[in-house]
């Protein structure tokens, strides 16, 4: 059985959150067919991302919507014609490799549902501002080359603040924790999980756990949670799938150099 959370409608969020990025209203995801759309966004980079994406195509079982920019607007309806049998993505990623010369990414979207009523979550530490200096110990380790001197602290504290970080400790050290990666759009309103785990101490259900207790937490402050990861990552589908979350789309990214 699941606890059912009625406070908030998780699919409608969500919807809104993925018309944001495509540029259309969220009544587009639920037409069907084909629709392309020229659109701005595609010519920037969005917050929280390295690289702008100029195509972000959202395809599910009956609706396709393709938001591309200024580099395509010229091809736009070749690029379209790659979509035209979105039941095998694997075809449309081919097709697209092969008429720009790049790979495109592809990754999963997914919407919340319930939670698990028998998810324990006891194990979780919420972390404060006074659990840095374990945070950046946990970091260092997981990402042994990074330089975190400049952001790390600030970053941590900000997501401290909103109760966005869980942990476990094991052998007196914090061995898995969350965080909350900036997303571009709706910041007030949804929280995309981050989890890493330090690598000895993996299939032991940390992630589970944690990720359930910041789940947990994001309802009880009335923030939908979301989920992605790519089609590749089988152990984050699972992960998603065991907090409560089912598969909402496909989406296919395109980055030309």
């Amino acid at each position: 059985m699941a606890i059912p959370h009625h406070r908030m409608n998780f699919l409608t969020t969500t919807k809104q959150y993925y018309a944001k990025w495509l540029d259309v209203s969220p009544s587009r995801l639920d037409a069907p067919g084909i629709h392309a759309i020229d659109s701005p966004k595609r010519d920037e980079r969005q917050i929280g991302f390295n690289k702008r994406f100029d195509l972000y195509a959202f395809v599910t079982e009956q609706t396709t919507v393709i938001s591309y920019g200024q580099r395509l607007r010229a091809q736009s309806h070749t690029t379209e014609r790659c979509f035209e049998h979105t039941e095998n993505v694997e075809t449309v990623r081919n097709a697209l490799c092969e008429y720009v010369g790049v790979t495109p990414q592809h990754a999963l979207k997914f919407v919340f549902t319930v939670l698990p009523n028998n998810l324990d979550t006891s194990q979780a530490r919420q972390l404060s501002r006074d659990d840095y200096p374990d945070f950046l110990h946990f970091h260092q380790q997981q990402y042994p080359n990074a330089n975190a001197e400049s952001w790390l602290k600030p970053y941590f504290n900000e997501i401290a603040d909103k109760g966005c970080v869980f942990g476990v400790y094991t052998d007196g050290r914090l061995v898995s924790a969350t965080d909350a990666p900036d997303v571009p759009y709706l910041r007030d309103r949804v929280v995309e999980p981050g989890i890493a785990t330090l690598p000895n101490y993996r299939k032991r259900g940390y992630a589970t756990i944690i990720v359930g207790a910041l789940v947990k937490h994001l309802l009880a402050t009335d923030k939908v949670p979301l989920w992605s990861c790519s089609a590749a990552n089988i152990a984050s589908r699972k992960l998603a799938e065991r907090v409560g979350f089912v598969k909402f789309a496909d989406v296919i990214t395109l980055s030309l150099p």
